[in-house]
C-alpha cells in the first residue's frame, strides 16, 4: 500500500497514541477516589493538562504548514501525528472529566472538539479518496493551462468568424459554449456543445464552398472546449470537495480554542 499520512512510517503515530491512551487508561482504572472519578481530582487536573497540550500541538499544525523550510519533520509526518492525535484526544478527554457532560461551558467545548475531529476525519478522507480524481495528478493540465487552452480556442473561434458570412457567424454563435471562469459558475454548469452529425452537416452544407473548410475547424474547436470544460468542471469540483471541509474545521477549531479557554479559565476562578 502507497503511505501517506494515515500509514506514515508503518502507522508510526497511531502506534504512538495507542500506547499512550493504553497508560492513560491503566491509571484511569487504578485510581480510585473517594468522590468518584472527576475532573476535579488529581488525575482528573492532570489527563485535563494532558489534553490542553494536545489541542495546542493540533493547532500547531496551521504554522507547521508554513514552515517549507523545516526538513526535520517532514509535513506528512506533522498531518499524521495531527491525525492521530486528535483521534486520541476523543478518549483522554472524557478521562479527564471521568465520563461526566452535560449542558454547560465545560461540555461544549469537548463538543467542539468532537465536531472538529469529526470534520478532521472527512478531511483526511478526502485527501485519501480524492487527488487520483484530480487530472493534474494523473499526468493532464493544470488548472492554469486548461484556462490558457479555453482562452486560445475562445480567441480562435473569434477570429475565424473574421470575414465570414452571417450564416457562418450564426453556425458559430448555436454550437459554441459560452465560457465564464467564474467559480460558481465552471461548477454549477454542464459544458455540451450541441454537435448532433445531421445537424452540423446541415448547417456546412448551406454555407458558400470556402467557408466548409473553416466550420470544420470551428466545430473541433468547439469539440475541444467542450472537453476542456468538462475537465475543468471535474478539476474545481474535486478540489471544491477536497476543501470545504476546512471552512467547517477551522471555525470549529477557534471556537475549541476559546471554549478550552473559558473551561480552564471558570476552573481555577471558581478552584
Amino acid at each position: 500500500m502507497k503511505e501517506n499520512f494515515i500509514s506514515y512510517k508503518g502507522f508510526r503515530w497511531f502506534w504512538f497514541n495507542l500506547f499512550f491512551v493504553v497508560i492513560l487508561l491503566t491509571f484511569y482504572f487504578f485510581d480510585d477516589p473517594l468522590a468518584g472519578r472527576r475532573g476535579d481530582t488529581p488525575l482528573g487536573y492532570a489527563f485535563g493538562a494532558i489534553a490542553t497540550v494536545g489541542i495546542v500541538v493540533l493547532m500547531w499544525l496551521g504554522r507547521r504548514k508554513r514552515a517549507y523550510a523545516n526538513s526535520r519533520t517532514p509535513l506528512v509526518g506533522w498531518v499524521s501525528a495531527h491525525v492521530w492525535l486528535g483521534l486520541s484526544l476523543l478518549l483522554i478527554v472524557p478521562l479527564h472529566c471521568g465520563f461526566q457532560f452535560g449542558f454547560n461551558v465545560h461540555s461544549i467545548a469537548y463538543y467542539l472538539m468532537v465536531a472538529t475531529v469529526f470534520t478532521g476525519v472527512w478531511g483526511a478522507y478526502n485527501y485519501i479518496q480524492y487527488p487520483s480524481q484530480i487530472i493534474s495528478h494523473r499526468g493532464g493540465q493544470s488548472v492554469a493551462n486548461i484556462l490558457e487552452s479555453l482562452r486560445e480556442a475562445t480567441k480562435s473561434l473569434h477570429d475565424l468568424e473574421v470575414g465570414r458570412s452571417d450564416g457562418f457567424i450564426n453556425m458559430v454563435n448555436l454550437i459554441d459554449i459560452p465560457f465564464n471562469p467564474g467559480f460558481l459558475r465552471i461548477l454549477c454548469t454542464s459544458p455540451h456543445a450541441d454537435l448532433e452529425g445531421d445537424k452540423i452537416t446541415h448547417f456546412i452544407s448551406g454555407l458558400p464552398t470556402e467557408e466548409h473548410d473553416p466550420a470544420i475547424k470551428a466545430v473541433g474547436l468547439v469539440r475541444n472546449k467542450e472537453k476542456l470544460m468538462l475537465s475543468l468542471k471535474q478539476e474545481v469540483g474535486v478540489s471544491f470537495l477536497m476543501k470545504i471541509w476546512l471552512y467547517f474545521h477551522i471555525p470549529l477549531a477557534i471556537g475549541l480554542v476559546f471554549s478550552l479557554v473559558v473551561h480552564v479559565y471558570s476552573v481555577f476562578y471558581f478552584w
